[in-house]
């Protein structure tokens, strides 16, 4: 159940990665197109050579195959998606993104006592049933005390040699117990003894494998944490940055080419923040779901 729900998670995220992508990558197709007509309008004045528009042009058909690419990619994981949730999902279907971080907090403040994966729940009948096996053996020891009764009506009765029918009827007390058994009481508690040792055994190695395995999850919330108040000042030094740069080829001081180069230097911060938001709801969930936590996506 963990596996598959880790399965659709990633299946989920990979699909979100690609849809805030493509929402970065519309628009700068727009404002490309904005900066085309510009260019086209010097062209046709005679202003600028027919090269300025051109390269805007170009960029913007690159910009339209990165756009069918992500297109493609999100349509393959959501068949992916469909197929494991048993729900269909279309291309036309938005998904939402979590907002995990109230129950990372609450987890991790309980991380020592969660107990939501199904192998606790194993542990603890394995306990119960061992619990049940100790209490026959005790009472195995103990002595066993019968009731019986037994009546009926025939020829002959009790006495055999009565020739008429008559009744009968018997009743009595049995005590059943066996003092000495070879030590086999002894061996059976010796093993009920290894067995519970075996279960604490598995359940701490259990809990060990969670620990490694969440250490992952917590570094990269830790990381991207981070990360993203760095990427909000990236991208905001790019912004400005371009906003200058398309005063600039407003006025005609710098070529196309430069201008595309901004564009796409404040492209790529803008897609690392996005990335990186949905990475760092992503190390959320898959931390809640190492857990054994159910994540409502």
């Amino acid at each position: 159940l963990v596996e598959l729900r880790r399965t659709v998670t990633d299946a989920y995220f990979t699909v979100l990665i690609e849809q805030a992508q493509r929402a970065e990558q519309e628009a700068v197709i727009a404002d490309l197109e904005a900066q085309h007509a510009v260019a086209a309008s010097r062209v046709k004045q005679g202003t600028a050579l027919p090269s300025e528009a051109e390269m805007l042009e170009a960029e913007v058909l690159r910009r339209r195959q990165a756009v069918a690419e992500l297109d493609a990619g999100r349509s393959a994981e959501l068949v992916v998606l469909s197929d494991l949730t048993g729900r269909t999902i279309t291309s036309a279907d938005a998904l939402a993104l979590p907002d995990l971080s109230a129950e990372v907090v609450r987890a991790r403040t309980a991380f020592d006592t969660l107990r939501a994966r199904p192998e606790y729940e194993q542990f603890d009948r394995s306990r119960d049933v061992l619990v049940q096996q100790q209490a026959s053996l005790k009472a195995a020891d103990l002595p066993k005390m019968f009731a019986f009764g037994r009546g009926g009506y025939g020829r002959p009765g009790l006495n055999p040699l009565a020739q008429d029918f008559s009744g009968y009827w018997l009743a009595g007390v049995q005590v059943d117990w066996t003092p000495w058994n070879w030590g086999t009481t002894r061996r059976d508690r010796e093993a009920l003894t290894i067995q519970r040792q075996i279960v604490a055994s598995d359940e701490a190695a259990f809990q060990q494998s969670i620990r490694r395995g969440v250490a992952q999850d917590l570094a990269s919330i830790d990381r991207l944490q981070a990360s993203l108040s760095e990427d909000d000042a990236i991208v905001a030094l790019r912004e400005r940055i371009l906003t200058e740069t398309r005063y600039r080829f407003g006025e005609g001081v710098i070529t196309s080419a430069d201008y595309v180069d901004r564009e796409t230097d404040l492209l790529n911060a803008r897609l690392a923040r996005v990335t990186h938001t949905v990475q760092l709801a992503q190390a959320r969930a898959q931390f809640l779901t190492s857990l054994g936590l159910e994540v409502r996506q």
